[in-house]
């Protein structure tokens, strides 16, 4: 047994050092979207590890972990930022939802947020978007609904988390990870835009400069290009 290898008197945890990494502490102190992109960087980098293949399968629940993670708190400021488009002073709404996990019932009231704010009727593509979001929400919150079951292997009532197969390819997930925080990003921008223009921050942009804009980053103009070109 070498003694090296296990605690030892005077160890410590974390070192004070001119390591490289110390110059790195504001990201990992950052806010909600650092720590969102930090676990989804983490998720990425497990799959390309074994992308499809038996070395992965142990690596799974620590990746749907930080996937799913990563989905809970992109959610949840993506969220935050609605509450404040929606009304200005939204304070406790957003206490409200720091201390909840259910990744339907998250969705769910981003939905409403979008119709209160009436995007969709402005944005039918970014309605058919925010559905199949949604749909794919669904399918992890019916395997994790409360954030426990990739982090115990068992549950409150002491039964197995985990009832059935989750995934049989992790390169397949990398990318539907993806998809899905490109289509937070586009919420979020959205969002964003409302709480600029209440604030008469938009630079002088007018409704039709932002959707030039919106269609340019979101792509829209080339889908209804093809459309087009369809119908011609």
């Amino acid at each position: 047994m070498k003694p090296d290898l296990y605690p030892q008197p005077g160890d410590q945890l974390f070192t004070v050092s001119t390591s490289p990494l110390k110059k790195l502490v504001h990201v990992v102190e950052g806010g909600w979207l650092a720590y969102a992109a930090n676990y989804k960087q983490a998720g990425d980098r497990l799959t390309e590890l074994a992308p499809d293949t038996v070395s992965a399968i142990p690596l799974m629940e620590p990746i749907m972990f930080l996937y799913r993670h990563f989905l809970e708190l992109r959610l949840k400021a993506v969220l935050a930022l609605g509450f404040v488009a929606q009304d200005g002073d939204a304070a406790t709404k957003v206490n409200d939802i720091l201390r909840r996990h259910d990744l339907r019932k998250l969705t769910e009231e981003c939905r409403s947020v979008c119709e209160t704010l009436e995007i969709f009727p402005e944005d039918r593509k970014l309605e058919t978007m925010f559905n199949a979001f949604e749909a794919c929400i669904g399918e992890l919150a019916d395997i994790d609904g409360g954030s426990i079951s990739f982090r115990y292997p068992i549950d409150k009532r002491l039964q197995p988390s985990l009832t059935r197969e989750i995934i049989d390819s992790p390169t397949h997930l990398q990318l539907m990870m993806t998809k899905l925080e490109n289509f937070l990003n586009l919420l979020h921008e959205r969002f964003q835009y409302i709480v600029d223009d209440n604030a008469g921050n938009n630079n002088g942009w007018n409704d039709e400069d932002e959707m030039c804009h919106w269609k340019d980053i979101s792509g829209l103009d080339e889908g209804e290009a093809v459309t087009e070109s369809e119908n011609e």
